[in-house]
């Protein structure tokens, strides 16, 4: 009688069941009772889990939207403790970059061009003054001299080795030639233009 409840039950489509034999004679009696519990249980553990799975469904997040939310501005307290944390914060940067210039100047020559630029901008960035006495100022350069090389002999003296082609004098050229002037306003030369024309 027990095994046809039991064939029924497999027929059923009972899964708890499935893996029931005719070898399992002894425990016939008590897998009978655990079936019958366990069917009981499975029935009402079911029954639970529906309703807490349609809870899950219900309060489960859906897919959220990426929305740009309207950050209110700061109150003043914290405008104010913002700004001291920028101005500390651009004060290390100088600070870091006066130091890099030091090393970069140690590593000079009180000569080479570069190093005067690297000097006077470590001053300029560093307020409190401790450049001028850490770091050596650069050397003052010489002037180099413009063309040549030749020194400076003071003014030349006007047209001295010059010679004059309307009268032959020395000192002086045919465009500032007095005689040669004298002979225009007389009319006994003509002064032509470059191009032949008057």
């Amino acid at each position: 009688r027990r095994k046809a409840e039991k064939l029924e039950e497999i027929s059923s489509g009972s899964e708890d069941d499935s893996d029931y034999s005719d070898s399992d004679s002894e425990s016939d009696s008590d897998s009978d009772s655990e079936d019958d519990n366990s069917g009981n249980d499975s029935d009402s553990e079911s029954e639970e889990e529906e309703p807490i799975r349609k809870r899950k469904k219900k309060h489960a997040p859906k897919a959220e939207k990426i929305t740009r939310t309207h950050i209110p501005p700061p109150n003043k307290k914290h405008q104010v403790h913002f700004k001291k944390l920028e101005a500390k914060g651009k004060k290390a940067a100088e600070f870091d970059e006066v130091e890099s210039l030091m090393k970069q100047m140690q590593a000079m020559s009180l000569d080479d061009p570069t190093y005067a630029t690297l000097y006077y901008r470590a001053c300029r960035l560093d307020p409190t003054g401790k450049v001028e006495n850490i770091v050596s100022p650069p050397r003052p350069r010489a002037p180099q001299p413009s063309f040549g090389g030749s020194p400076y002999s003071g003014p030349r003296t006007p047209n001295s080795g010059i010679t004059c082609f309307g009268c032959g004098e020395r000192g002086h050229r045919i465009n500032a030639c007095t005689k040669i002037v004298e002979y225009i306003s007389k009319g006994y030369i003509i002064r032509v233009a470059k191009d032949g024309y008057q």
